[in-house]
């Protein structure tokens, strides 16, 4: 008894081969366009506007912290002066209390 290749034991790779090896000559082309010199001055150029606006964020980053390290202190004492003055008043009141 011969066996017959079956459909299901090549999981259907008959049927992609075709397109499978189309897509890599397309990025095989791709990638040899990709490497050349204008190309690459072309990447160069856009790597170096990239750099130049994360030096600007970090800038503004900078500034930006500052600013929310003097808040934060300030948020931080008032919150720090709240229980404070609630205990400075309940001293207060209960000194006048027993005092009558």
């Amino acid at each position: 008894m011969s066996k017959a290749p079956d459909k299901q034991v090549t999981n259907g790779w008959d049927e992609w081969k075709n397109h499978v090896l189309a897509e890599l000559t397309r990025f095989i082309d791709v990638a040899g366009t990709l490497a050349t010199k204008d190309s690459v001055k072309g990447v160069e150029t856009w790597c170096s506007s990239i750099d130049k606006k994360l030096e600007k964020l970090s800038n503004e980053y900078s500034g930006f912290k500052g600013k929310m390290e003097a808040k934060a202190g300030v948020y931080g004492l008032i919150g720090g002066l709240i229980p404070v003055c609630v205990a400075v008043g309940v001293g207060v009141v209960l000194h006048f209390i027993k005092g009558q």
